[in-house]
C-alpha cells in the first residue's frame, strides 16, 4: 500500500476525508497504524479506510462505528498533581459550543493568569499550568462558560 485515507460519513451521508496515514509499503509483517481525529462533534460516527496502492488502485475497508465520549455537563476536575511544583494539569468538560474562560486567582482575588479565553467546541479539554514564576501558596482556578461558573483550589509548594 501507498497510504490510507481515513474517511468519516458526514451528516449529509457523504464520505469526507479527515486524514491520511502513510503506509509502510509492501510487507508480510504485521504493521500497526493509528490516527486521531480531534474536536469531533456528536456521539458516534462511521469511519472507513480508503486503501490506496502504489499503482494508484484503491479499495475500501468495512465501515466501523466509533462512539465519542461527549460530556453532558460543564465539569472542572481537581488539578493533578496537587500539591504541585512547578506545573500541574487541569481537565475540564464543555457539553455545548461555548465561550470558555479558565482563570487563576490569588487568595486575595487578584487575577494571576488567564489560561483559556476562547470559543470551544463540545469536548473534553486538558490545559497545563506552569507556576514556576509564582510564589508558593494556595491558588483558585475558575472555569466560566455560558452561565456556569465552577471554582476549585490548588496548592503550589516550592
Amino acid at each position: 500500500s501507498s497510504y490510507f485515507e481515513v474517511q468519516r460519513k458526514s451528516e449529509k451521508n457523504d464520505w469526507v476525508s479527515v486524514g491520511k496515514v502513510s503506509a509502510s509499503g509492501t510487507t508480510t509483517e504485521r504493521v500497526k497504524y493509528s490516527f486521531t481525529e480531534k474536536n469531533v462533534n456528536g456521539t458516534a460516527a462511521l469511519y472507513r479506510l480508503k486503501m490506496v496502492d502504489l499503482d494508484g488502485s484503491s479499495s475500501y475497508s468495512k465501515e466501523v462505528e466509533v462512539k465519542v465520549d461527549v460530556p453532558v455537563n460543564f465539569e472542572l476536575s481537581q488539578n493533578y498533581p496537587n500539591p504541585f511544583n512547578p506545573s500541574t494539569t487541569i481537565k475540564y468538560a464543555v457539553p455545548v459550543d461555548s465561550k470558555v474562560r479558565l482563570d487563576i486567582y490569588s487568595t486575595l482575588g487578584e487575577l494571576v493568569v488567564t489560561l483559556v479565553n476562547d470559543l470551544q467546541t463540545t469536548g473534553n479539554y486538558t490545559v497545563s499550568f506552569d507556576a514556576s514564576r509564582f510564589a508558593s501558596g494556595t491558588y483558585i482556578y475558575r472555569l466560566t462558560a455560558n452561565s456556569t461558573v465552577i471554582t476549585k483550589k490548588m496548592l503550589l509548594i516550592k
